[in-house]
């Protein structure tokens, strides 16, 4: 942003799902501002179609995402749905909505969300929303990378709140994020992969 200012020449760099993939850009872009994050960019390359190797890649890698075998994220391996929901304490036939969350000082948030610049500030309206739904249960999935990088802080600073009985925390690789979507009834989302 200071050399963007200054209007000194920089190369802006995104990741991308795939780990050993970067892309890099000429220009000043900032955040969700990258190209990679405009329709327009995306427009012109909507129909070029992948061959069937990329397909067969693309395949193989979602896949070891979603059963956990790609632990990019630090996902935990799948289990029984049935074995799932007794662990998190959810009842079989109840609605359950799922809260994902994002590293509590990622960009994105911090600069650019007009609703909550603060990750803490959403989790406590979704503490609010469960207690006054109480027909339903709540997941909150944090992200998985926040236990590496940050300590666990929103998860110990939510544990320290009086939470409803019928809202779940969800921290670190206790749970595969893709399982939990699969059986959830509704999500959440701040930004960020899990909203696509």
């Amino acid at each position: 942003e200071a050399a963007n200012r200054a209007g000194v020449a920089t190369f802006s760099s995104e990741n991308s799902c795939f780990k050993q993939y970067k892309f890099f850009v000429p220009g000043n872009f900032v955040v969700n501002r990258h190209p990679l994050a405009s329709a327009d960019y995306w427009e012109g390359i909507r129909d070029r179609e992948l061959d069937a190797d990329q397909r067969a890649r693309l395949s193989f890698f979602l896949e070891g995402v979603h059963s956990g075998r790609n632990n990019q994220v630090r996902q935990s391996n799948l289990e029984a749905p049935a074995e799932l929901r007794e662990r998190l304490g959810l009842e079989a036939g109840r609605q359950m909505v799922l809260v994902l969350g994002q590293v509590p000082f990622d960009s994105v948030i911090t600069y650019d969300s007009p609703h909550y610049p603060e990750l803490m500030l959403l989790m406590t309206d979704i503490v609010r929303i469960a207690g006054s739904h109480p027909e339903l249960d709540f997941v909150i999935r944090l992200h998985p990378l926040e236990g590496a990088l940050f300590g666990n802080q929103t998860f110990r600073a939510l544990r320290a709140r009086s939470l409803p009985p019928n809202l779940r925390l969800v921290h670190s690789q206790q749970a595969n994020t893709y399982q939990l979507m699969d059986i959830a009834s509704a999500g959440v989302v701040v930004n960020s992969q899990t909203g696509l």
